[in-house]
């Protein structure tokens, strides 16, 4: 039973390299040996479909993934989120990030910038985005900017659908722009 369980996983990983090498991304490694990853690729990109419509895609300088647990580790990210109507509202940089695919869960860490179709920014060290409630969340301080206006705090919540962001404590604005009397 042991050995039909391992020429089945080497019988899929060779399908998923085959198939990886017809995609527009090139595969630069693959080894079945390899303790911390069974796939790396360079100039990674993936794309996700669901109704013939983009949900997200991310790209990275590199990437990792391990089958036994599916998770894709990738360094140098970026990540869009898009609309029903093929349009991207969310853009997210960081220098690492971590998808657990069955999840449908992405987890940033390092120098994470997020930017809204409205131009809203925010800055933080780690970020977890959750596809299927389309939040992106974080315990950790905060910094978020708009035209004249700056607010930092600690925690968060940003709803991506309605673009509504919340900041949990240590709450400070400072708003930069001048103003204007009437």
């Amino acid at each position: 039973m042991n050995g039909s369980v391992s020429s089945a996983r080497v019988g899929c990983l060779l399908v998923v390299i085959l198939c990886l090498m017809l995609l527009p991304f090139r595969v630069v490694g693959a080894t079945l040996s390899a303790p911390q990853s069974d796939l790396v690729i360079d100039d990674f990109a993936y794309t996700e479909y669901r109704a013939g419509t983009r949900r997200w895609a991310l790209q990275a300088k590199s990437a990792r993934h391990d089958f036994a647990v599916d998770i894709t580790r990738a360094e140098v990210v970026h990540l869009q989120v898009f609309s029903q109507q093929d349009k991207p509202y969310l853009r997210l940089w960081a220098d690492f990030g971590v998808m657990k695919i069955a999840e449908r869960i992405i987890e940033l860490n390092g120098s994470v910038i997020v930017e809204d179709q409205r131009g809203y920014r925010f800055l933080t060290d780690r970020l977890v985005y959750d596809d299927r409630r389309q939040l992106a969340s974080g315990a950790g301080p905060v910094q978020m900017f708009s035209p004249g206006l700056k607010i930092t705090g600690r925690g968060y919540d940003y709803a991506a659908a309605t673009g509504i962001f919340q900041i949990h404590e240590e709450i400070e604005a400072f708003v930069t722009a001048p103003l204007k009397t009437p």
